[in-house]
């Protein structure tokens, strides 16, 4: 009794994913749109993403799937705080190997991160100005290596420091 009960119960479940299985629309673009205010649609066909804009800054409401279309307008940004070897003249790094081991970490977790636009506490670091005079319609945008161009800059900088304590 229960083996028919099971089969008939798969089955219905079966024809039910089939029947509300997402069509070959599901991932398509759509031009993204104003909504309301500044309020903007930058999803798929059939999964929301809402852009709402200030000038204190934006919030990416659901940003699609992992192998969503990009939309123009949308880009993955990351602030990355400070990952710098800056410190008061009398502290030295190399005497802090804890502190060496967190900058190891933040360099490797920063170095996977995939970002195409990176804005950092210091922007000399991570190249703002340079980019912003470069002349591009969005210098900001770096094809997604800004973070690792980051993370290898400010390890850069902190190997730097460490050969000036031990004076090379």
């Amino acid at each position: 009794m229960i083996r028919p009960l099971l089969a008939a119960v798969l089955c219905g479940l079966a024809a039910f994913a089939s029947a509300n299985a997402p069509d070959d629309n599901w991932n398509r673009p759509v031009e993204p749109f104003q909504i309301y205010g500044n309020s903007y649609y930058v999803g798929v066909g059939s999964l929301s993403s809402v852009l709402v804009t200030s000038p204190q800054g934006h919030i990416l409401l659901d940003g699609g799937y992992p192998d969503s279309p990009e939309q123009e307008r949308c880009a993955s940004i990351v602030f990355a705080d400070s990952i710098n070897p800056i410190s008061s003249d009398g502290y030295k790094f190399s005497r802090h190997p804890e502190v060496l081991k967190q900058y190891e970490q933040s360099f490797a977790a920063l170095g996977q991160a995939s970002c195409d636009i990176i804005i950092a506490v210091h922007p000399d670091n991570s190249g703002t100005w340079d980019k912003l005079k470069s002349g591009k319609p969005h210098p900001l945008l770096d094809g997604g290596d800004g973070c690792k161009a980051y993370a290898r800059q400010s390890r850069n900088n902190l190997n730097l420091r460490l050969a000036k304590e031990a004076g090379k």
